[in-house]
């Protein structure tokens, strides 16, 4: 693969909104605030889906279709904040499109780290990825510690977007790229492949406050509009810090059979604040 030159990008500075993902009463002001934050969480797979802007004018489907990412959440993002996305070359990777990526706040407190790049080779796909999922019908339970059960996949989640819910999307985020906004078939925004991630999770079990702390992507094609998506959701492991549970979740994103996103998800299922 030829690799693209290691051109520093210009500081990209955008506003968040805040989009309700499902019951998380993280995105509410007074869900959030109950816990002693600020005001309202913006999902972290909007605010990702905004900072990466940059990489897909320059890169386009050459990136969409094709990276490995990770990212670490390591301060909330709250509504309406202004948040600038500093995007360099990674000099610690010889990976074709390596680069860095900080984004901060006003204050300048540092919200996501990130690293990406196209792998020169890209990893099969893991074998969790051809696990059944374990459908069932009835009602949700409330999501603990104790019921994610490790490597016991979550029922099927079944998804396809329309157009009309795409560019509803990307007007709610301010994303003017003609790349998702051409033909009858553009690719699925990387912030809403990201946030059906926590449809999935929600899909399963009742999820009332949950915070996403990280994840791990790695891409092998693109998700456009009107495809039939099949997402696998499986717990894979389980640790407790102090008075917090976390939870990391195996996710792939199946379309006419086969894989094109696997994610890695990190959250704390309970969040108690300290004193």
């Amino acid at each position: 693969m030829t690799r693209a030159a290691r051109e520093a990008f210009e500081p990209y500075r955008f506003q968040t909104r805040n989009i309700n993902e499902g019951e998380n009463k993280a995105h509410t002001r007074e869900g959030a605030q109950a816990l002693g934050f600020r005001g309202s969480i913006v999902g972290g797979a909007i605010v990702y889906g905004q900072m990466i802007r940059p990489l897909i004018e320059r890169y386009g489907e050459v990136w969409l279709g094709c990276h490995w990412s990770d990212l670490r959440f390591t301060a909330p993002a709250f509504d309406e904040d202004w948040v600038t996305s500093h995007i360099m070359p990674d000099a610690e990777s010889d990976q074709p499109y390596a680069c860095s990526v900080r984004a901060k706040n006003e204050e300048s407190q540092e919200l996501i780290v990130m690293r990406t790049h196209i792998p020169d080779s890209p990893p099969p796909v893991d074998t969790l990825a051809s696990l059944e999922p374990v459908d069932w019908e009835g009602e949700r339970e409330l999501g603990t510690w104790e019921r994610m059960e490790l490597n016991k996949p979550f029922r099927r989640f079944l998804w396809r977007l329309t157009m009309s819910q795409h560019l509803s999307y990307c007007d709610k985020t301010n994303e003017a790229l003609e790349i998702f906004r051409q033909g009858d078939a553009p690719p699925v925004h990387p912030g809403l492949v990201m946030a059906h991630g926590s449809f999935a999770v929600q899909n399963q079990f009742k999820m009332p406050f949950w915070i996403h702390t990280g994840s791990t992507l790695l891409t092998h094609g693109l998700i456009r509009v009107g495809d039939e998506v099949e997402l696998r959701c499986i717990p894979i492991e389980k640790w407790k810090r102090g008075e917090n549970e976390w939870v990391k979740f195996y996710q792939v994103y199946i379309v006419n059979d086969q894989p094109v996103v696997e994610v890695w998800k990190s959250s704390i299922i309970k969040f108690v604040p300290r004193d």
